[in-house]
C-alpha cells in the first residue's frame, strides 16, 4: 500500500498539467489512493483546440518500439512498472497479473506498429496510357477522441495505432484507471523527438460528451447505456459489449471443460472476448453444474496478490452485482447456488464465478455480461445452425462442428471464430478486433495526373499497369524512400 496518495495530472502534449478540479480515487477497500486532476468540458474544449493546432509528427519504428519498452519496463515520472501495476490493481480490483500481461501486449503492439502502419498507409499507383493515378489512405480527420474503459489496459492500444497514422488524440480515461494512459503519455514523451500530439483528460461524463462532439472522430467504449447515443453517428466507432459465446457439440470431456472454464474466467473474466454464453446439445444443467463447479475452485485473493485470478470490488458493489445476478436467475438454475462474491474482511469482496442454466437460448440472461466470470448455458440443436450464435465478438466452437466454422465466419454480427482449444482473446497486432480500426480512421483518396510529355489517350477498357509502394513518387525499379508510416500530401 502507498503511504501518500498519488497526484494524477492531466497530460498535455507529453507534459503534466494540474487542474483546479480534482476527485479522490480510492482503492477497492476504500483507502485513499490518488487525487486525479479533472478536465471539465470548457477546459477540454480549449485543450482540444490547442491540440488541433499542433504538428502531428509520425514516429519512426524506433520511437514506437521504444515507447512500448518504456511503458512495460522502465521508471516513468518516478513510477516503476511494479508500482503502476499495483495502483491499477488497487483502483480497479483487477488482478495485478492482468496488468502485467497487458503491458507485454502493449509492448508487442508498439513493436509491430511501424510495419502495420506502413502497410495501412501504402500507396497504390496505376499507370494507363499517359495517366498516372495514385491512391493512398489518409486520416478522415485531424483529431480523435477516445472514451476509454477501466476494464483492461490493452484497450489503449487502439489510440496508439491512431498516433501512428498521424492523428492528434485526446483520451478521456475510465474513472478507475487514469494510470494506464498517463503512463503511456510519459512513455511517448520520452520516446518522441517532439511533444506527442496527445491529451489525457480525466473528467466527468460531460467531458466525454464534449470530446466526442468536438473531435473529428471518436472511439467510445462502454455498456449499452453509455454507447446507445452514438450507435448511428458516422464519426463515432462504438466498442460495446462483446457477448462472446461458445458452442459445445458433443460430450463435455475434461479437456473441453478446461477450455470452457478458461474462456469464461481467463484474465479475471473481464475481457470483452471472455465467453458469457455457452450453447450446447448436451443437458444444460450437467454442463452448467460442471462449469460452475470448476469456477468455484478458483482461489480468492486480494487483487495485488500474485496468485489472484478473480476481480475484487467494494462490498456494496459486490452486493449490487449479486442482486443483478439474482434477477437474471429467475426462471433459471444457478451453479453454484451461493451469491457470487466472498468478502475479504477489509471492505472489499472477490467476485466469484457464476453459471446459469436456462431452457431457451432466447432467455433474457443469454448475452448479458458481468464484470466477473459469468456464463449462461442454453440449449442448441444442429437444426438451429448459427442463428443463436449471432452477435458475438468471439465465437468458440468445440466438438464436431467444423462445418459451422465457415458459415459462422460469414455471419455479419460474428467478428471472430475460433475452432478448437484456442482462448477467445487470442490475437496478434495484425488481426482485426471488431474490424480493423484503420477502416474507420482512414479513407482512400486519389490523385490523377498526366505524365509529363505524354498525352492522355485513355480509352475505355484500357488496362492499367499497377505499381505499389510506400510513397507517391515510387517508380518501377526505384526503391521507396519514405519512412514507415509516412504519408505524402497534406494531412486533413
Amino acid at each position: 500500500m502507498f503511504d501518500v496518495p498519488l497526484d494524477v495530472p492531466l497530460m498535455v502534449a507529453g507534459r503534466p498539467r494540474g487542474s483546479a478540479d480534482r476527485v479522490d480515487l480510492g482503492t477497492v477497500t476504500g483507502a485513499p489512493l490518488a487525487g486525479v486532476a479533472q478536465a471539465p468540458p470548457l477546459l477540454a474544449r480549449r485543450l482540444l483546440d490547442r491540440l488541433a493546432g499542433l504538428p502531428a509528427p509520425l514516429p519512426g519504428a524506433e520511437a514506437l518500439a521504444r515507447a512500448g519498452d518504456l511503458f512495460a519496463g522502465s521508471v516513468l515520472a518516478g513510477e516503476s512498472p511494479e508500482q503502476y501495476r499495483e495502483r491499477f490493481a488497487l483502483a480497479t480490483g483487477i488482478p495485478v497479473g492482468v496488468a502485467a500481461r497487458a503491458a507485454d501486449e502493449l509492448r508487442t503492439l508498439c513493436a509491430a506498429l511501424p510495419e502495420l502502419v506502413a502497410a495501412d498507409l501504402a500507396v497504390r499507383t496505376e499507370v494507363t496510357a499517359g495517366v498516372r493515378a495514385t491512391t493512398r489512405r489518409l486520416p478522415r480527420g485531424g483529431t480523435l477522441a477516445v472514451v476509454a474503459p477501466s476494464n483492461h489496459p490493452a484497450t489503449h492500444g487502439s489510440w496508439l495505432r491512431a498516433l501512428g497514422y498521424g492523428l492528434r488524440v485526446a483520451v478521456r480515461p475510465g474513472a478507475r484507471d487514469p494510470f494506464t494512459p498517463v503512463r503511456l503519455a510519459h512513455a511517448l514523451a520520452e520516446a518522441y523527438d517532439a511533444p506527442p500530439p496527445l491529451l489525457v483528460l480525466p473528467g466527468p461524463h460531460a467531458t466525454a460528451e464534449c470530446l466526442t462532439e468536438e473531435a473529428d472522430l471518436a472511439v467510445v467504449y462502454g455498456g449499452e447505456a453509455a454507447t446507445a447515443g452514438y450507435a448511428h453517428r458516422r464519426n463515432v466507432a462504438v466498442r460495446g459489449p462483446g457477448r462472446s459465446k461458445a458452442l459445445l457439440a458433443g460430450p463435455l470431456t475434461e479437456d473441453r471443460l478446461d477450455v470452457l472454464a478458461r474462456a469464461v474466467a481467463g484474465d479475471a473474466g473481464i475481457r470483452c472476448t471472455n465467453i458469457s454464453a455457452v450453447l450446447t446439445d448436451q443437458p444444460v444443467d450437467e454442463v452448467a453444474a460442471a462449469l460452475g463447479g470448476r469456477l468455484a475452485k478458483l482461489p480468492v485473493h486480494p487483487p495485488t496478490d500474485p496468485g489472484a485470478v478473480l476481480p475484487v470490488r467494494p462490498v456494496a458493489e459486490a452486493i449490487a452485482l449479486a442482486c443483478a445476478v439474482e434477477r437474471l436467475a429467475q426462471q433459471a438454475r444457478r451453479y453454484p447456488e451461493h451469491p457470487p462474491f466472498a468478502e475479504l474482511g477489509d471492505g472489499s469482496a472477490t467476485l466469484t464465478g457464476t453459471v446459469l442454466a436456462v431452457d431457451d437460448a432466447r432467455h433474457p440472461a443469454v448475452g448479458v455480461e458481468q464484470p466477473f466470470p459469468f456464463a449462461v448455458v442454453a440449449p442448441w440443436r444442429p437444426a438451429d445452425g448459427v442463428a443463436p450464435l449471432r452477435h458475438s465478438l468471439a465465437l468458440l466452437l468445440l466438438g464436431d462442428v467444423e462445418d459451422l466454422a465457415e458459415p459462422a465466419a460469414a455471419t455479419p454480427s460474428v467478428h471472430k471464430v475460433l475452432l478448437g482449444a484456442v482462448p477467445p482473446w487470442w490475437s496478434t497486432p495484425s488481426l482485426p478486433h471488431e474490424g480493423h480500426l484503420a477502416d474507420f480512421l482512414l479513407e482512400a483518396r486519389t490523385l490523377v495526373t498526366a505524365e509529363p510529355g505524354r498525352p492522355a489517350t485513355v480509352e475505355r477498357g484500357t488496362p492499367a499497369t499497377v505499381e505499389r509502394g510506400t510513397s507517391a513518387t515510387v517508380e518501377r525499379g526505384t526503391p521507396a524512400t519514405a519512412g514507415p508510416g509516412t504519408p505524402t500530401g497534406s494531412r486533413p
